[in-house]
């Protein structure tokens, strides 16, 4: 029964694209049917024709499916050697070809669905599925192929007069087997994927430019900060000389004589003391900053000489009388008077500094540097006093001290230099030090050819130093590898406990004898110049 069931449906399916083939030639030969209008249809097929190809249709869909649902795993094989039904028919005309050639052209299905519904209003059936089921027909069905054929039915045009009529068909759905993909649709997903996988790739490429360009402009930015470091410095070797205009000053009163022209016996008058002159420093050093680099090294000496001398006589009373001339500096055997005393006082000063520097670069127009090093000092104190007359003839007597330090120590300090631009600048500096060293101290008195005192002694000592200065720089470039530097400042330095005084102070007792400590200071403007190298 299956077997009958399913020789009819191929039957059938022949018959269908026999009247399909026909309905084409019909609309070849008579091409002005196809582009009538709608409200010229009606006319070109009668009522009797329309109505009995409806029918016809609807029943041979109905039967198609039926046959179809019923189609079971069996083999059924036809020969090709040997005519079929279905071949036997396709030759023969069909009554309801005739009435198909009427009627406007079909659209055609170009994908088979999964799931195929015959309208109630019947259609024209896609003449592409037909030749496709007819041809599936005649192919060996195997039992581990053969799968439910489901019924396909394109769907109906709304503008045809078939669309129209009242008639209505029975609705048939049935499943159909799931789509296989087309052999293309992986060729196009793996050209989504490797398009996707190129942008990606771009992307990347893209962001490892910026990348690069970021670090790029990070090193240049580092770099330009260590130019900037230099930029109103000199760097490479450089050569300075600096002149300071120092004037000293002892904290202990340097005292020789005491002038009293009144007519009393009493201590009184004014004092004859010394006070160091003025003198010029001289400052030379060497300097070298590595070009792009915050250090430095350097070592400077500086070198000080200063001096002082004075003199006084004994004082003439307003009466015409002499006045008294007492000696300060001599021992006191008694109120010694002397007609003239002259004195000299000598400062010898030389100082190395090893210095190792740090730049800060905060602004652009602020550095900070902070140096630490060693410095080595020694500075030497003298003392010579004559009186004569009076008492301390006629040979006169002198007095000699002379008080010397040597020592080495740590030093730190930091200077703090605002740009101006144009090469200018402004500084502050300020640093310390603490000198371990040997101080020496040598008393000799003399009475004409008589020795009154004589003391040497020496002992460890620690001497602290501070000192700052403040200024103005200008920097110019005088060739590529050359820039000249000048300034002028202020300058100030103080020496804690630097200066020894030894006095004899008891006429009764003659070895006794009182040591005062003082401090020495040094201060005053000085210029400065400089020439750069880098090599």
């Amino acid at each position: 029964m299956k077997e009958i069931r399913l020789g009819v449906a191929v039957t059938l399916t022949a018959t269908l694209t026999s009247m399909m083939g026909a309905q084409a030639a019909h609309a070849q030969e008579k091409p002005e049917s196809i582009d009538r209008p709608e409200a010229d249809l009606p006319s070109a097929i009668s009522p009797g024709k329309s109505h009995a190809s409806k029918l016809a249709l609807a029943k041979t869909s109905q039967q198609i499916a039926r046959a179809t649902v019923d189609v079971a795993e069996p083999t059924i094989e036809f020969s090709a050697e040997s005519p079929t039904p279905t071949t036997a028919l396709a030759d023969q005309p069909t009554p309801q070809a005739e009435s198909l050639t009427s009627q406007p052209p079909l659209k055609t299905a170009a994908v088979i669905p999964e799931k195929v519904t015959i309208a109630e209003k019947a259609g024209v059936l896609d003449r592409a599925a037909l030749t496709t089921t007819a041809a599936a027909s005649s192919a060996a069905i195997r039992p581990s192929d053969a799968k439910p054929v489901a019924a396909i039915a394109p769907p109906l045009r709304t503008d045809s007069p078939l669309a129209t009529g009242n008639q209505s068909t029975e609705s048939i759905e049935t499943e159909a087997n799931p789509a296989v993909p087309s052999p293309s649709e992986p060729t196009v997903i793996a050209d989504s994927v490797q398009e996707k996988i190129q942008q990606l790739e771009q992307q990347q490429k893209k962001l490892q430019q910026e990348l690069n360009l970021l670090r790029q402009q990070v090193s240049e930015s580092k770099a330009q900060n260590l130019e900037i470091t230099r930029e109103d410095l000199p760097e490479g070797l450089t050569v300075t000389g600096q002149a300071l205009f120092l004037k000293p000053r002892n904290s202990n009163i340097m005292d020789f004589a005491r002038v009293n022209d009144s007519f009393n016996t009493a201590v009184g008058g004014k004092l004859a003391t010394l006070d160091y002159d003025q003198s010029t420093a001289w400052r030379v050093g060497v300097n070298y900053a590595p070009k792009q680099s915050p250090w430095e090294f350097g070592a400077t000496y500086t070198f000080f000489s200063a001096d002082d001398q004075a003199m006084a006589t004994e004082p003439t009373r307003s009466d015409g009388t002499p006045g008294r001339l007492l000696a300060t500096y001599a021992h006191p055997f008694q109120n010694q008077r002397a007609a003239s005393a002259s004195a000299e006082a000598n400062l010898d000063y030389d100082l190395v500094d090893l210095d190792v520097a740090y730049n800060l670069r905060p602004s652009k127009n602020l550095n900070i540097k902070f140096f630490t090093g060693l410095q080595i000092a020694n500075l030497d104190q003298a003392m010579a006093i004559r009186y004569d007359g009076q008492d301390f003839s006629p040979n006169g007597g002198t007095v000699n001290s002379v008080n010397d330090f040597n020592g080495i120590g740590p030093k730190l300090g930091a200077e703090m230099r605002l740009m101006l631009g144009s090469g200018f600048s402004v500084y502050g500096r300020g640093g310390a030090s603490l000198l371990f060293g040997n101080a020496k101290f040598r008393y000799q008195e003399t009475f004409g050819s008589e020795t009154v005192a004589d003391l040497n002694f020496d002992r460890k000592q620690t001497l602290p130093t501070v000192n700052f200065a403040v200024g103005v720089d200008w920097t110019g470039q005088l060739s590529k590898t050359a820039k000249l530097s000048i300034g002028a400042g202020y300058e100030y330095q103080h020496w804690f406990n630097a200066t020894r005084d030894i006095r004899f102070v008891d006429d009764a007792s003659p070895a006794i004898f009182a040591e005062r400590q003082g401090d020495l200071s040094m201060q005053g403007f000085f210029v400065k110049a400089g020439i750069s190298f880098v090599f």
